[in-house]
């Protein structure tokens, strides 16, 4: 209900929205994502998604200023992981490196807050070829990625990697 009011401001907006005739916040019914899309309630869906993506992107926030507190030059982000409302999530990082997605880099240069150190990380599997690697780490350096993380694994099929005791 909070993440609702905060997202509509009033129950008469929600219900203009969504077609609804609620009383408050609290009596909205919270959905599964992927029921209420089978029923076509794509509201409650994107709502959903939303809301997900704020935990999300709240809990980096949080692990960024707990950090910081005791850290204050840390550079606190993730790598490999991709951000839902990726402008929300890097808002209040230092750091951000996602997968090797030329997509995601480039929105990522396009949104990211003055400082924000960007990275890359992308791989393979030993049973793939190396080929075409440098090409690829060139095409992150001249897009302004400042540092990529190149992984691959010991065996094929495996997704254990060199260093983890595998």
């Amino acid at each position: 209900a909070e993440f609702l009011e905060g997202k509509y401001k009033t129950i008469e907006n929600y219900n203009a929205l969504a077609g609804t005739k609620y009383a408050s916040f609290a009596e909205v019914p919270h959905k599964e994502p992927a029921k209420a899309f089978a029923e076509g309630d794509y509201q409650s869906w994107f709502d959903q998604v939303q809301y997900t993506e704020k935990v999300y992107a709240d809990t980096f926030h949080i692990f960024a200023e707990e950090i910081g507190k005791w850290d204050p030059g840390a550079r606190v982000g993730a790598e490999g992981s991709p951000g839902g409302d990726l402008e929300y999530t890097v808002s209040k990082l230092k750091f951000w490196g996602p997968y090797g997605s030329k997509m995601q880099n480039e929105v990522l240069r396009e949104i990211a807050p003055p400082g924000l150190l960007r990275g890359c990380w992308w791989g393979g599997y030993l049973s793939e070829p190396r080929d075409g690697y440098i090409d690829r780490l060139w095409r992150f350096l001249v897009t302004g990625v400042a540092n990529t993380d190149l992984w691959y694994t010991l065996e094929p099929g495996s997704t254990m990697g060199a260093f983890n005791g595998a």
